[in-house]
């Protein structure tokens, strides 16, 4: 097999530490400072680091010579050198006084908080003041703290500032998480919150762990404050639409599993206008995202404000973490906020990694394992060596073949009961299907190594029969499926190749059990059995036992999963059986155990589009899931409800038909077709769930998915002077008598205001801004714009209109 030497097992794997070595290690072989990247790149980074014994200053004088005239730099230089502040409070010696006391924890003075609430008055005349560690743009707080010890030291330096777009530099350290946990606003679930409360939020956890989660939470908040603040909208809109999609993305990748794709998937469907931005060079490399295989890729964001200075997170030469400080210079800010704002898995996204992982040390940390956990993994991989040809290993999983030809699949984790591990009996490969076993008291010791434990688990299931004689849920298991690839009920070519001991002592332990059977149902001896009893027991529904019996053998009658057509296919591991029951030979174990490797792969994939999946707890709280399940009185997810019941994967993310922009970019479509509209024309309001809206003199159609759409579209057309005027099969008519009435836009924020309330999410802003002011209606029907010509139904599948840019 090709492949490096596990380092700590010794066996031949494709990568060191195997999959399963790591899995066996409570505590990570691989923490994020050994997330793979290119050896050269860290070498390259290692030398013009200056090596182990540079001080931190001589460190950031090479990183500003090393990149004095990048992009990732140039973004927020000015194009001469101008200074950028044309008004301040106070005098530079003030402001550095302030910053100190800020800096020292002394309570800043009633004069001092004026001074900072006048704040500075900048080149691009943008008004920028501070409140507490927080900064206000033209009177708008910006989103997230900001480092303003740091930030108010360098306006108060004329020759640290000049040159610098300092404008540029604190929007977008106002609109980034200056810390390691993410959503500041995420609150841990309390004492009286529900079992629902407390399982959304360790999954809304382990969505932030991902490898770029707070990267592009940080561009979609800049984003949105561009779009809302900087640029222009387009010609019929009030607000720029990137508003919209920025907020809508952002909130649905904090709730959609499969992370990486959809964040390829929004970047592909946005309004026009993104390429605005393309002078920040982190926005290209969002263009051409891709993302990580690495389960231990850092997801930490890099930065931190701490005291009010900016921070950055380092190795230490033991392998732990610290903070370093950054300098107060615009230039270091500048590539620091570039690189920390571009994908991980871009070349300046792994550049940054490693300053931050070479910063004090270029030496690789020591193995991270105990030695009896050591010695745990080489007595199971004995185990496994001995039992060659019944124990196979792929990857983290482990396959045990048992004596009569059952196939169990262990794998550490938290199994039933709170089990390290877990184990199935696979009934199918192809579709793969598979029962969770539960064989053990529940009572296990926390310093037994876990490979001690997973020893004992394969050893007990190799001897399975015998196992069986005190594990009732083992017995039954075997009891009522047949081995792999056999059918459900055996004839005597069938039990041929099974092991005669085996199946002899199984029926002898089912006689003496509990369960009263002669033999295993997969037998004809048990249906003898059972028309014994039936005659026996004819006329006595009595007997509890029988009718228990009765419903069991009824469920259990056609269990044979492998002879079920699959795409017209049988299942591959009944060929084999057949194959060899033909040629009366035994049954090829090595064959079969490598169709359960497929079938592995297939998983291994999807775990990789969704690498935060586990079986076991989806199957268990499937009902609290926010992206599987889709019944609208059993899901609370956000984005279903503001569909109105519109499961997410119907549309990409993105689509202007969904979400956030559904609300600011459909809806005020529909509200201006309304106001266009001459007197005397028509539109038609559909009656019932997923009809359309449509109108008399241009094309537009929207589907209003439920009653909440079809009333908000009624009071558009009352406000814009329709009158209901009968009804047409299912939908209502109505028709325009007069202009817009007198209060036609307070009362539509009234109304769009209450449906805010009850689909937006808190800290959006009003969905009312998007929608144009009320105008008297026009005397002739008018040019329509091509906006307004679309088909936006849900059902157009031909023109999925991708963030808003179909034309007819």
């Amino acid at each position: 097999m090709a492949g490096v030497e596990c380092e700590v097992c010794g066996r031949l794997k494709p990568q060191t530490p195997c999959a399963l070595c790591v899995s066996l290690n409570r505590k990570p072989l691989k923490d994020e400072w050994d997330y793979e990247i290119p050896q050269l790149l860290h070498d390259e980074v290692a030398t013009f680091l200056g090596g182990p014994h540079r001080s931190a200053k001589q460190r950031w004088n090479l990183i500003q010579s090393k990149y004095d005239r990048s992009e990732e730099v140039n973004w927020a230089k000015m194009a001469d050198e101008s200074d950028p502040v044309i008004e301040a409070p106070t005098t530079d010696v003030e402001v550095r006084r302030i910053a100190s006391d800020i800096e020292q924890g002394v309570k800043i003075s009633a004069d001092d908080r004026i001074l900072l609430h006048r704040g500075f008055l900048m080149h691009d005349g943008l008004h920028f003041s501070f409140q507490d560690d927080r900064i206000s743009m033209n009177g708008r707080r910006l989103p997230h703290p900001v480092p303003t010890v740091s930030i108010l030291r360098i306006l108060a330096s004329k020759q640290a500032r000049k040159g610098w777009n300092l404008s540029k530099l604190m929007i977008v350290l106002g609109c980034t998480i200056h810390s390691s946990t993410g959503d500041e606003t995420l609150r841990p679930p309390r004492a009286g919150d529900g079992r629902g409360d407390r399982l959304r939020y360790r999954r809304m956890m382990r969505r932030m762990q991902q490898p770029n989660h707070a990267a592009v939470q940080n561009v979609l908040s800049w984003v949105g404050w561009m779009a809302e603040e900087h640029l222009p909208p387009p010609e019929h809109y009030i607000i720029h639409p990137l508003a919209a999609w920025a907020r809508d993305i952002k909130h649905r990748l904090s709730t959609r599993s499969d992370f990486h794709a959809h964040i390829t998937e929004a970047f592909l469907n946005h309004p026009d206008g993104l390429d605005q931005l393309n002078s920040y060079p982190w926005m290209e490399r969002w263009n051409s995202y891709r993302g990580t295989r690495q389960h231990n890729a850092p997801y930490k964001w890099p930065l931190k404000v701490v005291g009010g200075k900016l921070k950055l997170r380092v190795r230490t030469k033991t392998g732990k973490t610290r903070h370093t400080n950054v300098p107060d210079d615009p230039k270091i800010w500048a590539l620091l906020l570039s690189m920390s704002l571009s994908p991980l898995t871009s070349h300046v996204g792994e550049t940054l990694f490693s300053i931050q992982r070479n910063w004090t040390s270029i030496g690789d940390p020591p193995t991270k394992i105990s030695a009896p956990l050591q010695r745990s993994i080489q007595l199971l991989n004995g185990i496994i060596e001995g039992a060659k040809g019944r124990v196979f290993v792929h990857d983290k999983y482990i396959l045990v073949v048992g004596r009569l030809g059952h196939f169990y699949e262990v794998q550490v984790g938290t199994g039933a009961h709170g089990a390290p591990f877990m184990i199935r009996l696979v009934d199918s490969l192809k579709p793969r299907r598979t029962t969770s076993i539960c064989i053990h008291s529940g009572t296990f010791h926390s310093h037994v190594p876990l490979g001690d434990t997973l020893a004992t688990v394969v050893l007990t299931l190799l001897d399975d029969v015998g196992a069986s004689k005190e594990v009732d849920s083992l017995l039954n298991q075997i009891a009522h499926h047949s081995p792999l690839g056999f059918p459900g009920l055996l004839d005597k070519n069938h039990l041929a190749l099974l092991d005669s001991q085996s199946v002899e002592q199984i029926q002898a332990i089912l006689k003496r059990g509990r369960l009263a059977m002669v033999a295993p149902y997969w037998m004809e001896a048990f249906r003898d059995q059972i028309l014994r009893d039936r005659q026996n027991h004819r006329g006595r529904g009595e007997n509890a036992y029988f009718q228990y019996m009765e419903r069991r053998n009824r469920r259990h009658l056609n269990h044979d999963f492998d002879y079920v057509p699959v795409d017209g296919h049988i299942g591959e591991a009944t060929i084999l059986v057949s194959h060899a029951l033909a040629a009366k030979r035994p049954v090829p174990i090595e064959a079969m155990a490598k169709l359960w490797q497929d079938s592995l792969s297939e998983i291994e994939q999807q775990e990789t589009e969704r690498p935060h999946r586990r079986e076991a707890h989806e199957l268990v709280h499937r009902r609290f899931d926010l992206d599987d399940y889709i019944q609208p009185h059993q899901r609370n997810d956000w984005m279903f409800i503001r569909n109105q019941g519109q499961a997410e994967r119907d549309a990409p993310i993105g689509d202007i038909r969904n979400g956030e922009r559904r609300f600011c970019e459909v809806f005020p479509r529909a509200w201006e077709a309304m106001l266009l509209q001459p007197i005397g024309s028509t539109l038609r309001i559909a009656t019932q769930d997923g009809g359309d809206l449509s109108f008399q003199h241009c094309m537009l159609r929207v589907t209003l998915r439920g009653g909440a759409e079809r009333r908000l579209a009624r009071q558009f057309a009352r406000e814009a002077g329709y009158v209901e005027h009968g009804q047409e099969g299912a939908a209502l008519l109505f028709r325009r008598r007069d202009h817009p009435r007198q209060w036609a836009r307070r009362n539509l924020s009234e109304h769009l205001t209450r449906i805010q309330e009850r689909f937006g999410f808190r800290g959006a802003p009003p969905w009312w801004w998007h929608f144009i002011e009320a105008q008297q209606a026009p005397d002739e029907v008018p040019v329509f714009r091509w906006e307004l010509e679309a088909d936006l139904r849900d059902d157009n599948g031909n023109q999925r209109v991708m963030g808003g840019d179909y034309q007819p």
